[in-house]
C-alpha cells in the first residue's frame, strides 16, 4: 500500500474522474465554503478563489484516500466519509504534504466537517425547536424534578435516528433538557443578569435549552451527546445570537459557554476541544 500523498492537477484524468462521481456534492460544498468565507469577512469579493480551492482539495483528499486505502467513498454527505478522509492525517507524510500545500488539506477537512454539520442541522434544528416548545408547556415542575435521577450521568452509546414527521433525526430526552434548566437556576448561562419574562406554565423565567455540541454533530461521536451537561440554557436573545450573530460575537458566546463546562465531557466519553466545537458552528 502506497502512503505517498499526491496533489493531482485539476486537469488530470484522475481528478476529473474522481470529481465526476460526486460532482453535485462538490459544487454544493464549494458554495457553502464561499458563503462561509464571505460571512466571516475574509473576502469581500464573491469571486474569491478560496472556496474553489477547498472544493478541489476535497477531490484530491478523496482520490488519495481511495488510492492509499483501496476503498471507494460514495457517501460524501455522511460523517462516515469524514472519518475515512481523516485517516489521511495519520499518514507519516501528511504534515509535510499539508505544509507544502499551504495547509489547504487541513483547512478543507475542517470546512468539510462544518458542512456536514450544516447539512444535519436543517433537520436537527427543527427537533430542537420542537423540544423547547414541549418543555415550555410543562406545568408539572415537581414531577420533572422527581425524574432527574433517571438522567444520564456517564457515557452511553448514541441511539439510532428515528423517523418523525417526515424526518430522520435523533430523539431528545426531555428530562435532560429540563434538568439543565433546573441546574441553571432558570437563568441565562451566558449572563445571569439577562432578564426575560415569566413563563405562564411553570412561573419560572423563560429560557431556552440549547445543545452546546449541536445534535447535528451527533454522527461524529460514538457516544450520546444528549445529556444535561451538554445543554446550556439561554435567554432568547443569546440563543438567537449563537445561531445568527456575526462570527466574532458567536465565537465569544460559544467559548464562554464551553469554558464553563469543558471539564464535564470526559466522563461521557466525549472528546471535544474549542477548535472542533467552533468548527461545528461554521467558525473556522
Amino acid at each position: 500500500m502506497s502512503t505517498y500523498l499526491k496533489c493531482i492537477p485539476a486537469r488530470s484524468t484522475q481528478f476529473i474522474n474522481t470529481k465526476k462521481r460526486n460532482i453535485d456534492f462538490y459544487e454544493a460544498f464549494r458554495m457553502y465554503a464561499r458563503e462561509l468565507t464571505i460571512l466571516a469577512g475574509n473576502s469581500k469579493n464573491v469571486k474569491s478563489g478560496k472556496a474553489d480551492s477547498y472544493s478541489r482539495y476535497l477531490v484530491r483528499l478523496v482520490y488519495n484516500y481511495e488510492m492509499i486505502f483501496n476503498d471507494k467513498i460514495n457517501d460524501l454527505d455522511s460523517f462516515f466519509a469524514y472519518e475515512k478522509l481523516n485517516k489521511l492525517t495519520q499518514i507519516i507524510d501528511y504534515s509535510i504534504f499539508n505544509k507544502n500545500e499551504n495547509h489547504f488539506p487541513s483547512a478543507t477537512l475542517n470546512c468539510y466537517l462544518s458542512y456536514l454539520t450544516f447539512l444535519n442541522d436543517k433537520v436537527e434544528k427543527f427537533r430542537d425547536n420542537e423540544m423547547n416548545a414541549q418543555i415550555n408547556l410543562l406545568s408539572y415542575k415537581d414531577s420533572m424534578e422527581s425524574l432527574t435521577d433517571k438522567s444520564i450521568s456517564s457515557k452511553k452509546n448514541r441511539g439510532n435516528k428515528i423517523f418523525i414527521n417526515g424526518r430522520y433525526s435523533y430523539s431528545r430526552n426531555i428530562i435532560e433538557s429540563n434538568k439543565a434548566k433546573m441546574n441553571s437556576g432558570w437563568k441565562c448561562e451566558y449572563n445571569n443578569n439577562h432578564k426575560t419574562f415569566t413563563n405562564i406554565r411553570n412561573k419560572e423565567p423563560y429560557i431556552e435549552a440549547h445543545h452546546l455540541i449541536p445534535m447535528a454533530a451527533q454522527d461524529y461521536f460514538l457516544y450520546n451527546i444528549d445529556f444535561s451537561d451538554n445543554i446550556v440554557c439561554l435567554c432568547p436573545t443569546c440563543h438567537s445570537k449563537i445561531h445568527h450573530s456575526i462570527y466574532p460575537e458567536r465565537k465569544k458566546t460559544i467559548e464562554t459557554l464551553f469554558n464553563k463546562r469543558e471539564f464535564k465531557y470526559e466522563k461521557y466519553g466525549i472528546e471535544i476541544d474549542r477548535g472542533k466545537l467552533l468548527t461545528f458552528y461554521g467558525v473556522l
